[in-house]
């Protein structure tokens, strides 16, 4: 089944040559959060690992740097970001342009999934979740940072974000995204509220795929 077009592709790709930059501080702390819950070690030739809304590449390139046995892919739906991706990683890393709603993978592929700040601009976040767990092997980790409602201040800026930018679909609590999870296959094993900056409240989930 075809998806429709996401807004998020033309509000990308104008910005994508200055996405690092405009963005380095907020990159830097949701980085930091998602890959602390990872659990990679010991890492092997034989592990493969996905980033899911892939963006630039800032977390593939820190994973490649920290877990070099790992194989690693990566898909965003904005090719303007895959481009600049590419740039940065080289032929090392395998880049797509795929909705996160319908991943190019085969299912049971990866030992890791990780998707760091770009939920909230999936047409569907339980369908992109059930994509996860379907191309993640039993027993596979998977890492979603996700803007979070849990707060009011970020509650109110997201709203009014909402309602200033089409390509923003959906911002969800902690225990929506937890419940998501777990109707797609996900057992939860931690759950880490942060902030990002006084507007950006987060929530960082490490899950497991259940069977």
């Amino acid at each position: 089944m075809a998806l429709k077009e996401n807004p998020a592709i033309a509000e990308y790709a104008q910005h994508a040559a200055e996405y690092d930059r405009r963005w380095r501080s907020y990159n830097k702390i949701t980085a930091a959060k998602t890959l602390s819950l990872l659990q990679t070690e010991p890492a092997t030739k034989d592990q493969a690992l996905v980033d899911i809304g892939c963006g630039t590449g800032l977390l593939l390139k820190i994973v490649s740097h920290s877990c070099p046995a790992i194989k690693l892919h990566g898909c965003d739906i904005t090719p303007a970001m895959i481009t600049k991706a590419r740039l940065a990683l080289g032929s090392a890393v395998d880049l797509e342009v795929a909705a996160a709603e319908k991943l190019p993978y085969v299912q049971k592929q990866f030992d890791f999934a990780i998707c760091n700040s770009a939920a909230q601009h999936f047409l569907s976040i339980p369908n992109a979740l059930r994509e996860a767990e379907r191309v993640l092997k039993p027993g596979g980790q998977f890492v979603l940072t996700a803007w979070s409602t849990d707060e009011l201040i970020p509650r109110l800026h997201y709203k009014l974000l909402q309602a200033r930018n089409v390509a923003i679909q959906q911002v969800m609590s902690s225990a929506e995204y937890c419940k998501q999870l777990e109707l797609a296959g996900f057992c939860i094993s931690a759950v880490q509220p942060f902030r990002a900056g006084p507007q950006w409240g987060l929530v960082s989930i490490s899950a497991s795929k259940s069977h």
